[in-house]
């Protein structure tokens, strides 16, 4: 099971502790910072349904500073790579 979570920290001073432990719960795949209300987007892959709520509710939830989560669950996906596609200098 593939699932996106969005994550608000209470305040910017919680973003180091946050990011330190993280990194420890081997289900999150991806970590992103972004724009918009909220401040992280995590890429997590867990066996099922309770696999998950163990990681939002225990892990996330219960780091210092988590105030909010928001989780998308994926039903399918149609595409998925790690390519990064660099236009060569010679394409111009």
């Amino acid at each position: 099971m593939t699932a996106f979570i969005f994550i608000t920290l209470e305040r910017p001073e919680h973003t180091s502790e946050f990011l330190s432990l993280i990194t420890n719960i081997s289900e999150i795949q991806e970590c992103h910072h972004i724009t918009g209300e909220d401040n992280y987007l995590v890429k997590v892959r867990c066996h099922g349904t309770r696999d998950l709520d163990r990681i939002i509710t225990t892990e996330l939830r219960g780091l210092h500073g988590v105030v909010k989560t928001k989780t998308v669950i994926v039903l399918d996906t149609q595409k998925e790579t790690t390519t990064v596609p660099l236009k060569s200098i010679d394409d111009k």
